[in-house]
């Protein structure tokens, strides 16, 4: 059930009316931070009851059901991480996303199939770039849901966003800057031309999988006593509060400790970077314990 403990609360922050995600599921806002009222969802219910309901609750209640959707295929790891993010405010009750941050977040082992794909449609490439994937069950749905937003954006921060980015990836594609072939990793540099965010490992899983340049490791032109200090001083401020890494122990929370900072500081450091750049400051520094015994 811890899944769907997440989802409900990723939800009630997805859509900034609550009574929206309430009419559509049944679930309370209240509950939304407890154990309370879990359940799996089955939406066919409500929507025997289509004929009770005028075209604007239809539209919500379709939306909340596709942004259900969205969250219902992502793992667990994915959900835990978004969830996180989750605020709340001195009553206990969670605060909306916008569009600026919501969480994109997505675990590794989920990006497989994408990094291994060569190239994306657009709205595979819009959902990725937002920490969410795509299956047959939302492209359908993707396709048919504008025409309920077109009433109103404003509950619905994250179709905002993915409209939003799918009209800058139409634009980049017929202005050149994304080929027509729709290479996934053209996808990924355009946001950086332009400064927008897409999770941190998706574009090393590309090349992981399909091989190319990867993130480029520490600068080489150092001279060895330079490199030698930086890595020490990476090792000495991680091993130390408030990070407190151990090489021995990989479930510390190190990791996620650092990325945060580095999320917090406006930059971005995959998993694997991060582990990367630790290990070689942990053996920097027993190779300097060795040499000062």
């Amino acid at each position: 059930m811890m899944k769907y403990f997440y989802i409900r609360k990723l939800l009630f922050s997805l859509v900034t009316e609550p009574e929206l995600v309430e009419h559509a599921t049944g679930w309370k806002l209240q509950e939304c931070n407890t154990q309370k009222g879990l359940s799996v969802l089955d939406f066919s219910d409500s929507m025997e009851r289509v004929e009770e309901l005028d075209w604007y609750e239809l539209a919500d209640h379709r939306v909340v059901h596709f942004i259900y959707g969205l969250l219902d295929v992502l793992d667990v790891k994915t959900l835990s991480q978004k969830a996180e993010e989750v605020k709340f405010d001195s009553d206990g009750i969670c605060k909306p996303f916008t569009t600026n941050n919501i969480p994109n977040f997505i675990a590794d082992e989920s990006t497989i199939y994408w990094a291994r794909k060569p190239s994306w449609s657009i709205d595979e490439a819009t959902l990725l770039s937002m920490g969410f994937i795509d299956s047959d069950e939302i492209f359908m749905s993707v396709t048919s849901i504008e025409k309920y937003l077109a009433y109103n954006h404003s509950y619905y921060p994250i179709l905002k966003e993915f409209f939003a980015r799918k009209s800058l990836f139409q634009s980049a594609i017929e202005s050149g800057h994304i080929g027509k072939l729709n290479n996934s990793i053209e996808y990924l540099e355009w946001l950086e031309k332009i400064k927008m965010s897409y999770p941190c490992g998706l574009k090393d899983s590309i090349y992981e999988y399909r091989g190319g340049k990867s993130e480029q490791p520490v600068n080489r032109d150092l001279n060895p006593k330079e490199c030698s200090s930086l890595l020490a001083l990476i090792h000495a401020m991680a091993t130390n509060k408030p990070y407190s890494y151990d090489p021995n122990d990989s479930q510390n929370g190190a990791i996620k400790r650092i990325k945060n900072a580095v999320l917090d500081a406006g930059l971005s450091l995959s998993d694997k970077t991060i582990r990367k750049y630790l290990r070689e400051a942990n053996s920097e520094a027993e190779k300097s314990k060795d040499k000062n015994q």
